[in-house]
């Protein structure tokens, strides 16, 4: 984990997804555990400050096969927003 990351990242819920034309339901990764894939419901979402958008997109991307569920990324200020969608 680098220095900009929370060790606990919050959920956050009802925090609507932004309209990405072309790139609709990214899905989610298999990752390291440090971020709460298993604990999301749909509807929820997480930031992460300072991580590149290409990289959490094919790490959600991996992650939805894997739970058959799916992801949205979107870039927000300083970082990337992963939301639950299904």
């Amino acid at each position: 984990m680098d220095e900009w990351a929370v060790k606990k990242i919050k959920i956050d819920k009802k925090v609507p997804v932004p309209h990405n034309p072309g790139n609709e339901g990214n899905k989610g990764n298999k990752g390291s555990g440090k971020y709460p894939w298993y604990e999301m419901e749909a509807g929820d979402s997480f930031f992460v400050a300072y991580v590149k958008l290409a990289s959490m997109r094919s790490m959600a991307s991996r992650k939805g096969k894997e739970m058959k569920v799916k992801f949205a990324v979107r870039e927000e200020r300083n970082g990337v927003r992963v939301w639950r969608t299904k």
